[in-house]
């Protein structure tokens, strides 16, 4: 349970496992304090900047879809979120 006065993330699941070729959506919720405005929320990196991930990712809400899986995109994801003068990282 979270306060007004915490951060939290949860990642619905902590191991997903997918097919090559496949599509994959990675979800969280989280919540932080009332005191701060969040201006924008991301996964890992900004991965539709990468160019291993162009044309493959959207972010649909707190969800991070990958679609056409490659073995390369393995890994640990982490959900970000960046509030006014602050950032915060999560890594589960």
């Amino acid at each position: 349970v979270s306060q007004s006065g915490c951060w939290d993330v949860t990642y619905t699941s902590r191991r997903v496992c997918a097919l090559v070729g496949s599509t994959v959506d990675i979800s969280c919720t989280y919540s932080h304090p009332s005191d701060h405005t969040v201006n924008k929320t991301f996964w890992h990196y900004d991965l539709r900047e990468e160019h291993q991930f162009a044309g493959r990712v959207e972010y649909v809400g707190n969800k991070l879809r990958i679609k056409e899986l490659n073995i390369s995109d393995s890994g640990e994801y982490r959900f970000r979120i960046t509030t006014r003068g602050r950032l915060e990282l999560y890594i589960f």
